[in-house]
């Protein structure tokens, strides 16, 4: 899935929306909690983002090691 977004204003915080196909195809709802993670690629940098299963509540920002 591919699509464009344009990085907007939020109150005193910035970020953008996501498409509802999108949430789906990741199993995400609002109020989920997300882990963002940045990586450098042979384009450039990008972001990773996922859920941690089975943890709705969780507080650490680290995805466990394989």
């Amino acid at each position: 899935m591919q699509f464009e977004r344009k990085i907007t204003a939020y109150g005193g915080s910035t970020g953008m929306t996501l498409p509802t196909d999108l949430l789906k195809y990741l199993n995400l709802e609002q109020g989920d909690r997300v882990y963002v993670k940045d990586e450098m690629g042979k384009h450039g940098p990008f972001i990773t983002i996922w859920k941690k299963e089975g943890d709705t509540n969780a507080t650490n920002t680290k995805p466990a090691k394989e």
